[in-house]
Order: C-alpha cells, then structure tokens, then sequence
C-alpha cells in the first residue's frame, strides 16, 4: 500500500455526485460553484433560511458530476440534514466519507505534485489570509496515512483567524461577524442561495454587525477559551480560542461587540475577585515581526 505522511486533520468529508450536484450545490452554497475549475478548490458557506451559518467549507470539483465538500469534523452530520432537506427530484446523492484530510509537513508543502497521480490521494490547497499550505484527501482504503506531528497548528489557525466550528462559530453567527467569512467565501455576483437576503442586506449597510472576530495577544498572562473581555470595566467581548506562542505569550481569537471594536487594548477577568489584565486586540490576521 502507497503510503503519505502529514497530519490528519479533525475534518471530513462529503461525497456529492450525480448530473444535478453543481447545479444543487450552486443553489444552496454561498460562493460560485457552476464555473469551478475542476481540480482548484474554493470556500463556501451553508447557510440556514436565516441567514445564519451552518458551515465553512471547502469545495473541490472532481469531474461535472463528482463534487467533495471538506470541513470541521463537527459540522458534517448538521451539513448533511441541511443539504438533504431541499434536495427534492434533484439527481444527486450526498454521502458521508470516510476520507481522511492529511496536511503535508511545511517543507514539504512547498513541493509541487508531491503525491500526483497517486490512486486515493486527492490534491486540495489551503489558503486563508497568510496560511498556505497542501492538504490531500486520502482515502484511507488505498493509502496509508504515517502521522506527523504538527505542534505549530494551533497557533497557524489563530494568527490566520481560520476560525473552527464549536468555538468561533457555532448555530447562530452571522457571516459578517468573521470579516474573513465573507471575503473568502461568498459571492455576490451569483444567483441566489440559501440565506442570502441576510447576507446581502448586512454587506449593505456596511458590515455593521453586533460584534467581531479580532485576534488578541497577551504577552505575559495567560489566556483561555470563556475569557471575558472588558473595557473601562464594562465587558465587551469573550475569547474564543488560545493558544501559547513562544517568544511572544499567548495569543488568541475572539468577538468583540460595538463598544470595544475601535479599542486596542482590553481587560481581561477572570471571576469575581481577580485583579483585571491588559491584553492587546487587532485585526486579523495577526503579525508579529519577522514572523
């Protein structure tokens, strides 16, 4: 057996073929898929009727009738139910994989057609904000998968605000709300979709939603998931997601509301009695220099 060596991701993968499954996909996904180059990948949204997000994900056109749609493992079953639910006379069969996604070392991430032609082994590029890296599908029947570590992952994810279901995102997010979501992931030049009156109506009026996916950094105290985030001691947003980052402390993502969108600074607490920390909040992605 062909054998690959990356880091499996916690990602699945959905099975959409039939002669409808660009057509339907094109009516229920966020972003353009009818002109989907085969074999070049693009990132969708599923939305629900209100607008709000059921998933981000990764959309690879096989062949006109053979379409695969990555994304948070979490999110697969909910994608499933959402995609059956308006699929009535449509030829076209959604299945649950069970492919795995593999990231290459970063090393190796720059080697072109590493894996090409490899039957099981599917190419499929990563790129949000600065993150660019090669993920291949792999059917797990076919190749082997050797596990390599990938200890940086988790602080790639935060300083690119790739955000990740269950902690950035979960059933009531608008998409405005991660800036990132809809500039990579919609378009508003295609015909209509599920969802997308609130989309539309929110990009009209400037974006101005209740509150804001920033990335934060926190040099000398350390910060975690449910942090509250505070300015002039009224609280203001939480934290979403942390990680440590040697060399420079902590750093993480999460929401800020209206009242500390324009702050570069915030206050952490964390309960009743704690003495309040500074923790610096900016745009995403997050730079530090010579990084």
């Amino acid at each position: 057996m062909i054998s690959i060596a990356g880091t499996i991701q916690d990602r699945r993968v959905l099975v959409v073929s039939g002669v409808d499954s660009i057509k339907y996909l094109h009516s229920q996904l966020s972003n353009d898929i009818e002109n989907l180059e085969i074999g070049t990948p693009i990132w969708s949204l599923l939305l629900k009727p209100t607008g709000k997000l059921v998933t981000l994900m990764r959309v690879l056109k096989a062949t006109e009738e053979l379409i695969y749609l990555e994304m948070d493992k979490d999110a697969t079953i909910e994608t499933k139910e959402a995609l059956e639910r308006f699929k009535i006379r449509v030829k076209a069969n959604i299945e649950l994989s069970d492919f795995q996604v593999v990231r290459l070392p970063r090393d190796e991430s720059l080697k072109q057609d590493l894996y090409e032609g490899i039957n099981g082994c599917i190419r499929v590029e990563f790129s949000w904000n600065q993150i660019k890296r090669l993920d291949y599908i792999v059917n797990p029947d076919e190749v082997e998968v050797v596990s390599v570590p990938d200890g940086d992952a988790e602080v790639e994810r935060i300083m690119g605000g790739f955000p990740k279901k269950g902690q950035e995102y979960g059933s009531d997010l608008i998409p405005a709300e991660i800036p990132s979501l809809v500039e990579n992931a919609v378009s508003f030049t295609k015909g209509c979709y599920i969802g997308q009156e609130l989309v539309a109506r929110v990009d009209s009026r400037g974006s101005n939603t209740p509150k804001t996916l920033k990335a934060i950094h926190s040099p000398n105290n350390e910060i975690m998931p449910g942090d509250k985030l505070f300015l002039d001691s009224s609280e203001c947003g939480v934290v979403t997601s942390s990680t440590f980052f040697s060399g420079h402390g902590y750093i993480g993502l999460g929401f800020v509301n209206r009242r500390g969108y324009e702050a570069s600074s915030l206050e952490v607490k964390r309960g009743e009695i704690s003495e309040y920390f500074q923790v610096n909040v900016g745009p995403i992605p997050l730079h530090f220099p010579n990084n």
